[in-house]
Formats: structure tokens, C-alpha cells, sequence
């Protein structure tokens, strides 16, 4: 379908996840060196930073191996929400109708102010997972037998939480709505639609770790093989380019799922 078939379809009905992928790919095509120049701009540099973060610090710091996880896993979180505001930001104006098209960065500074929108809630669903991963062990601890109860319902709430910021992340960037109106708002459109938004966050999940880990391992197991460190390099930046271009496949299909229930929602005057 065209872009008018389908700003009209999002309205209209829930869109199956097949629907979705296929039509995140046909915007991806469509968008694709914006999305190339967004992988430069925020991922690419990003990844380097984890990298650097991870091996690259002095131990002179005295920074111990858990508080470097800590500190890569929050640089993580907030660049791809950045990354998935801008995103928002473009799939919105790819699909509105006007009459002078604005350009890659007019869509990137208005994405990238978003982030005080959605820090907030960054940094609640984190103190929250990590909150209740310590009560978990600590009950696991005392009562043995509860410890696979306890990380089936940690893993079932992270995975749940992921969802809440991804639909936060994305409010956020539509509307510049505010911390607790983004929770209400996330919340009335997954209401009725959580185990189909569920089923696609962990689809989402798997596919990417399927993706990222053998290409990982293939281009270190071509750069050892080789001897090159340069050719190491420059397989890493085409790798994490790759990769990063995929995971903004992903996160398309989390905007356009979204913007889907949330307009069937406002046609059905929910909000």
C-alpha cells in the first residue's frame, strides 16, 4: 500500500505484525539514506563509546567491572531512545501531507529535544527493574524454591517495561507530552492490545539477537584470520552500520505499531 492507504489503514484497524514488517521496510527504502546518516550521526559514535567504556577506560580510574556495565547499559537506553524519537519523528512526517517536505535535520533537532520528555521515564522503569531484581534475589535467597518463579516474572516485567518505554519514547516525541500523561496514554493504548504489542516487543528482541550475534562473531572471526587491525576496524564500522540499520527497522515497526493503536484509540474516543 502507498502512504494514503496507509495513514488511512492505521486509522481504520489494528494492523497485523505482517503488515507492519512490511510496511517499516517500505518506509525504511523509502527513507533509507536519511536512516543511513542517522546510523552515523548516533548510533555509530555511540557504539564506539560503549566499546571505549568497556576496554578502552585506564584501571587507574577505578571504576570496577559492574559499575562499567552499568554505566554502558545507561548510555545504551538513552542514545536508542534518541534514536527512536528520531525515527518517530520521520515516520510522522513521511506520512503527513504537506505542502514543503522538511529535510532530514529539521526531523533530527526535533527529535533530539525530546529527550528530557522521555528521561524521566527512562530512569524510573531502570531504578524499577533493578529494584526488583534485588527484592527477587533477596527472596530467592531465603526461599530457594521461588528463584525460577522469581526470574520468570523478572524476565516477563522487563520485557514489559521495554514496551512501556519504547511507547513513552514515542508519545513523547509525537506529542512533547509530559512524564505522567505519556504512562496514562501508553497505558489506555495497550490496553486492549497488550498480547499482540507484547508478542511483537519479544519477536523484535529475538530477531535482533539472532541477527547481531552471528554477524558479530563472523566479522571478529574474518579480522583475527587476517591479522589486519585496520581491516578489523573498517569490518566493525560496516558491521555496527548494518546492525545499527536493522535495529531502526525494528524500531519503525514499534512507531507505526503505536501510531496504529493509538489512532484506532482517538477514532474510538478512548482519549
Amino acid at each position: 500500500m502507498n502512504d494514503k492507504q496507509l495513514k488511512i489503514q492505521l486509522a481504520s484497524r489494528e494492523l497485523g505484525l505482517g503488515d507492519i514488517f512490511q510496511e517499516s521496510y517500505r518506509m525504511l527504502a523509502s527513507r533509507l539514506s536519511w536512516f543511513i546518516l542517522l546510523t552515523l550521526i548516533i548510533y555509530i559514535p555511540a557504539n564506539v563509546l560503549t566499546e571505549l567504556l568497556l576496554y578502552g577506560m585506564p584501571q587507574e580510574i577505578g571504576i570496577d567491572e559492574y559499575s562499567r556495565v552499568v554505566i554502558v547499559q545507561g548510555a545504551v537506553s538513552v542514545y536508542s531512545m534518541i534514536g527512536v524519537s528520531v525515527t518517530a519523528i520521520i515516520v510522522r512526517d513521511h506520512l503527513e501531507e504537506t505542502e514543503q517536505e522538511r529535510g532530514f535535520w529539521a526531523c533530527f533537532s526535533e527529535g533530539i529535544r525530546t529527550w528530557p520528555y522521555f528521561l524521566v521515564t527512562l530512569l524510573m522503569f531502570m531504578a524499577v527493574v533493578v529494584g526488583a531484581m534485588v527484592v527477587i534475589m533477596l527472596i530467592a535467597g531465603m526461599i530457594p524454591l521461588l528463584l525460577v518463579l522469581g526470574i520468570t516474572v523478572m524476565i516477563i516485567g522487563s520485557v514489559l517495561a521495554v514496551l512501556y518505554v519504547y511507547g513513552t519514547c514515542i508519545m513523547a516525541a509525537l506529542h512533547r507530552s509530559v512524564f505522567m500523561k505519556n504512562i496514562r496514554q501508553v497505558t489506555f493504548v495497550l490496553k486492549n492490545h497488550l498480547g499482540r504489542s507484547l508478542g511483537l516487543m519479544i519477536l523484535i528482541t529475538l530477531v535482533s539477537l539472532a541477527v547481531t550475534f552471528p554477524v558479530l562473531n563472523m566479522s571478529q572471526t574474518i579480522a583475527m584470520a587476517t591479522g589486519s587491525p585496520v581491516l578489523g576496524i573498517i569490518l566493525n564500522v560496516i558491521v555496527e552500520t548494518v546492525l545499527s540499520i536493522f535495529n531502526i527497522y525494528m524500531n519503525i515497526a514499534m512507531v507505526l505499531r503505536f501510531m496504529n493503536l493509538e489512532q484506532i484509540c482517538r477514532e474510538n474516543s478512548i482519549f
